[in-house]
């Protein structure tokens, strides 16, 4: 028979668990900093942003869109097909 579990103990356990994350998070945290770069070199790169041609994504959209209505006719076309009864 399996041993009941006090009410009380869930919570240690996950108390537990999460102080331990939380020392693993501040240790991984102290080793970035020793082993990254700097601050300012951080703060200093301006982000990337990709340029993305209007054409390609309007492209990109129709192909989305076109997937996504194959998809629902292919579904529909199953249920249809599991839906049927003659074999």
């Amino acid at each position: 028979m399996i041993p009941t579990v006090s009410p009380s103990r869930p919570v240690d356990l996950l108390r537990a668990s999460s102080d331990q994350i939380r020392r693993a998070a501040e240790i991984l945290a102290q080793i970035a900093d020793e082993t990254g770069p700097d601050l300012e070199t951080r703060l200093a790169r301006a982000p990337v942003v990709p340029t993305v041609n209007p054409d390609e994504m309007m492209a990109a959209r129709q192909a989305t869109i076109q997937q996504a209505q194959r998809s629902f006719v292919a579904g529909l076309r199953l249920t249809q097909i599991h839906d049927d009864p003659t074999p």
